[in-house]
């Protein structure tokens, strides 16, 4: 019995060695573990700084490449120009506007010449530009326009062509023109008379029944006469 227990001991120092061992060797493995992670992170954060340190390098390079590169077509010197250009403007807007004040309160309860002096820019002009010479030629000159000018007024109510009557006569036989007859010429030579009169208007007889509304004589000749009756009266003639 003694002996089986003794066996049974050794078993058992046995087996608690052995699992002291695997312990131990755990432990050496997890700090080992914790020593490659550790180890791990280092490089990362190595890596990362070289990184950063290396795109910190190129960009100081390329502002460098900007720096000696520059002239007045980057955009950079275009949109600084630009700056300076709105901020001129806006200042000469704001000097304008304090000067248009300042004159609107300096004419006082005058409104009217105010308003007057501030639209007067937008007025027309009798300046003339340019003109077209005799040739066709545009004249933009002032000294040009100003002769065009005087030669215009000088040469406007002048005689031009020949007055001469042969030539008048002569020119007018290229003309057909309507000429009179005898008869025409003999109507036109004789005296009026009464008879010759009253025929010419029952003629027109129509043509005062259109305008009958319209002549103030001939209303009241109606009320008169009546318009069958004077009407009538007229075709006799």
């Amino acid at each position: 019995m003694s002996e089986r227990l003794d066996k049974q001991t050794e078993r058992l120092d046995q087996v608690e060695r052995r699992v002291s061992a695997v312990e131990d060797g755990q432990t050496a493995l997890a700090s080992g573990q914790l020593k490659v992670n550790t180890e791990l992170d280092t490089l990362k954060h190595k890596m990362d700084d070289l990184k950063s340190r290396s795109r910190r390098n190129n960009l100081r390079i390329l502002v460098q490449e900007y720096r000696d590169t520059e002239d007045t077509r980057t955009s950079g010197h275009i949109r600084a120009k630009m700056q300076e250009f709105q901020e001129t403007a806006l200042s000469e807007v704001r000097h304008m506007g304090k000067y248009a004040v300042a004159r609107a309160y300096g004419k006082g309860d005058r409104p009217g010449k105010a308003l007057a002096n501030l639209i007067h820019p937008s007025r027309s002009t009798n300046l003339i530009n340019k003109t077209i010479a005799a040739d066709g030629s545009i004249l933009i000159d002032p000294e040009d326009i100003a002769a065009r000018f005087r030669e215009y007024y000088q040469t406007l109510y002048t005689t031009r062509g020949n007055p001469k009557p042969n030539a008048i006569k002569e020119y007018l036989t290229h003309i057909e023109l309507q000429k009179l007859s005898e008869s025409d010429r003999a109507a036109l030579g004789a005296p009026f008379t009464l008879g010759k009169i009253a025929k010419e208007l029952g003629s027109m007889a129509e043509v005062f029944e259109v305008l009958m509304g319209h002549i103030t004589w001939f209303n009241r000749v109606q009320l008169v006469f009546g318009k069958a009756n004077f009407l009538k009266y007229l075709s006799t003639f």
